[in-house]
């Protein structure tokens, strides 16, 4: 009977240690993203200390990220061209707590463009536009897609997720793409006529 339970405890042990093993948090993969605090699992910064529901039956959300990624353009109204830069918000979409923001960065340019900070802010809506934006940042908690670096005369398809927001009166979403030692600035705007439409995963 002893033997019995020793085998069987055994083999749990072993079942146990070789699912975490499998699994990216709690096996510690921890590499640095483009956003402080984040883990890196395959091209996808996930935040470690996010909850359940951005995890679907313990799998990382690289699923959605990749399947966003061969999504189709839904928004066509929402874009932005400076210095041969373009920026495009493509979708939006989501899923439990998340919202996603599918964008399209093109260099149209030689000159390769090196990425300094891609940032999601919830500014006035009477704020000038050409002038440095001042507002409440949003941090993405994870993001998918080559984020800092747009070689010459090509594109890059990004797919960022925030946990699940809608604006307060008077306020607007603005993402800012800078360039490291450039001033290729790139601004979209939104409001929540257009975050509303969100379209679920």
């Amino acid at each position: 009977m002893r033997s019995e339970f020793a085998l069987l405890t055994g083999a749990l042990v072993m079942w146990a240690s070789v699912s975490l093993s499998r699994c990216p948090v709690a096996a510690g993969i921890r590499s640095p993203g483009l956003f402080a605090g984040t883990e890196s699992v395959k091209g996808v910064s996930v935040d470690p200390s996010l909850p359940s529901p951005f995890y679907e039956n313990g799998q990382p959300v690289e699923n959605y990220c990749q399947k966003l990624m061969n999504a189709k353009r839904s928004i066509y109204y929402l874009s932005t061209r400076s210095y041969k830069m373009s920026l495009q918000l493509r979708g939006i979409y989501t899923r439990e707590g998340a919202i996603f923001f599918c964008l399209r960065l093109y260099n149209h340019s030689h000159i390769d463009y090196a990425v300094d900070s891609i940032r999601f802010l919830m500014a006035d809506q009477k704020q000038q536009t050409k002038t440095t934006v001042q507002g409440v940042p949003l941090t993405p908690v994870y993001h998918c897609g080559n984020a800092g670096f747009i070689k010459g005369k090509s594109g890059e398809l990004l797919v960022f997720a925030l946990p699940r927001f809608t604006l307060p009166a008077g306020k607007r979403l603005v993402i800012e793409v800078s360039e490291k030692n450039g001033g290729r600035r790139l601004r979209l705007l939104t409001d929540n006529f257009t975050l509303v439409k969100a379209r679920l995963i």
